[in-house]
């Protein structure tokens, strides 16, 4: 079966993980470059996109994930184009995803560019910042444009955020997550919001440890220790809101409202919908709703499956003791 062809417009790193990552795949992918350039300077930005992407292949290679024979059938798959071939590599491809650096001027002209020589294809950005509605602005059909925002690294890491635009159509949001399905992504969709989900998320976490390193809490050190294994493991089993339920909504009220009274940021409050849930009685997990439902789940088997995860986790880690390991050493 042949799969459509994808093309990423921009030669930067997010843009050689996406390409990675379809051409692992099994979709032919167009790296294009619309950017003038000398000669020499084309060369050598076509040999870094293709050395780093070969490289990530073997690096798979190596540690046994991928044999040698897919590698090489997925890197063959490449091909490179600069801003004299780009008209014949956009005019194939279904999806076309922009990644040029955040600077609305500069999208503009590749946005524009690319609804030009591929009037039927579907645009998206993998912008962290900008809305898809001020993008969309550049298409001239935006019902086919909205925002992928891919995570680095792109090539590894499953989630995309999708998030479209007032006008995109549902063809093309349900066309977008279908290819990227396909591809081994796990899409999630997202309002025009500032931020998406997890850099808005991740940009508060990251602040308060920075925060807690200047006020003297801890070092460096202890503090992404602190985050790697006790934050970090519990949140890859248990979202937030899940792991909010399992705790009450009445606790994560409560811990809240002291934040906030002892170190004087309200943002650590619980938002509103907190209160209107404990008014109906939706405390969480153990009163059979709290931000999910829980009344028609096996409750014991729900709970096994999350611990079972959270140990196979914790194992593969090297972090799980063994058995008698305070008796130290034996003689």
């Amino acid at each position: 079966m042949t799969l459509p062809q994808i093309a990423v417009v921009g030669p930067g790193r997010i843009n050689r993980g996406i390409a990675q990552a379809f051409l692992w795949a099994g979709h032919p992918v167009a790296v294009v470059d619309l950017k003038p350039r000398t000669g020499d300077e084309a060369v050598r930005v076509e040999a870094v996109v293709r050395d780093e992407i070969s490289q990530g292949f073997g690096v798979l290679a190596r540690l046994g994930r991928i044999g040698d024979a897919d590698a090489q059938a997925a890197t063959a798959r490449l091909t490179f184009c600069g801003a004299g071939d780009a008209e014949g590599a956009l005019a194939v491809s279904s999806l076309i995803i922009e990644g040029v650096p955040e600077n609305l001027v500069a999208k503009e002209e590749v946005l524009r560019t690319i609804a030009k020589l591929a009037p039927d294809a579907i645009i998206a950005s993998a912008t962290s910042t900008i809305m898809a509605d001020d993008l969309a602005a550049f298409v001239d059909r935006p019902e086919r444009f909205l925002n992928a925002h891919f995570l680095n690294p792109a090539w590894l890491i499953p989630l995309v955020e999708v998030s479209p635009g007032s006008r995109t159509s549902p063809a093309t949001l349900e066309r977008t997550e279908a290819l990227l399905r396909g591809a081994g992504k796990t899409p999630v969709r997202c309002a025009a919001s500032p931020g998406f989900i997890v850099p808005r998320v991740q940009m508060l976490a990251g602040g308060e440890a920075i925060r807690l390193l200047q006020e003297g809490v801890a070092s460096a050190a202890d503090i992404d220790q602190a985050l790697r294994i006790g934050f970090a493991l519990r949140f890859a089993i248990l979202g937030f809101l899940e792991f909010s339920d399992w705790g009450g909504l009445d606790i994560a009220q409560a811990a809240g409202d002291y934040l906030a009274d002892h170190l004087h940021g309200e943002h650590y409050r619980a938002p509103p919908i907190v209160a209107e849930k404990l008014a109906r009685g939706e405390t969480g997990m153990y009163a059979g709703r709290g931000f999910f439902e829980y009344e028609n789940r096996d409750l014991t088997a729900y709970r096994q499956g999350v611990m079972e995860r959270l140990l196979d986790l914790v194992d593969h880690m090297g972090l799980f003791p063994k058995a008698n390991c305070a008796q130290g050493p034996t003689a």
